[in-house]
């Protein structure tokens, strides 16, 4: 998986953030091609770098204990601008990310399949009819990504998903994003099992969806009773299956802290 040889960036600047804090960002993109990380640390560059759909997170074995304490600030450079594939996602940097740590942080790794208790995602009826509150999406997520890395803004929130107390709203997302983001909420790993292809909105409301971190005042809170389990039949036509499932866990083999450099 590491991917020394790879596409890469042109101009890479990587140097330890030695503040003390411990919020930081990983990893925006800017018109021209550029990427930028603040204050994060390996694993996090790690979690961006080897995702396989929006939201995704990855379980991440082995590595020295610096991969979490040790925190970096990092900017690099495209000869172009970000290529956009037709779902919206940049795959392509993501590409160059993983060239940049097994180049700049001698990063080795590998995948294992594990098995591990999980929900799946599943049709909830032998009829396969979604729900009334899941619907395919019509949204144009390439040019929506192209506005976002340009520092626009679309006219109204589209590819991408906002939670609110006890209310999930999605709008053009694929079902594995959207099992990634229903596993902040329950208490193992969500995956989609759904068979369903393309991108999706929908609006859930269930007890267990809570924003994350601190937020102000929500224009949309949701007083539902309604558990996540009982919820996602009747409003998506979806349900949650325990069972035991295999998972592919990110296992590092090898990594150095990088020899601070600047472009």
């Amino acid at each position: 998986m590491a991917q020394a040889g790879g596409p890469a960036f042109q101009v890479v600047s990587v140097t330890p953030n030695k503040s003390g804090d411990t919020r930081g960002g990983c990893c925006p993109l800017e018109s021209g091609g550029r990427l930028t990380a603040t204050n994060v640390t390996l694993r996090e560059l790690i979690q961006s770098a080897y995702q396989r759909h929006a939201f995704d997170v990855r379980e991440i074995e082995g590595g020295p204990p610096w991969i979490d304490s040790e925190r970096f600030d990092l900017v690099a450079q495209a000869a172009g601008e970000h290529a956009i594939d037709s779902d919206g996602l940049t795959r392509q940097t993501w590409l160059m990310l993983r060239t940049l740590l097994a180049d700049r942080f001698k990063l080795r790794v590998h995948t294992e399949s594990r098995n591990r208790p999980i929900y799946a995602l599943m049709m909830a009826g032998g009829e396969r009819q979604l729900g009334p509150r899941l619907r395919r999406s019509e949204s144009d997520c390439a040019a929506v990504t192209a506005m976002y890395i340009k520092g626009q803004r679309p006219g109204k929130p589209a590819c991408a998903s906002a939670s609110y107390p006890g209310r999930l709203v999605v709008t053009a997302l694929t079902l594995p994003t959207v099992a990634s983001i229903l596993s902040r909420s329950v208490d193992r790993l969500v995956v989609d099992r759904s068979g369903l292809t393309g991108t999706f909105d929908l609006e859930l409301e269930a007890v267990e969806i809570r924003p994350p971190g601190p937020f102000g005042p929500s224009l949309r809170p949701s007083d539902t009773k309604q558990s996540i389990f009982d919820g996602l039949p009747q409003q998506l036509g979806l349900k949650l299956e325990a069972m035991q499932g295999t998972v592919d866990v990110i296992v590092i083999e090898s990594a150095e802290q990088p020899t601070p450099s600047n472009p």
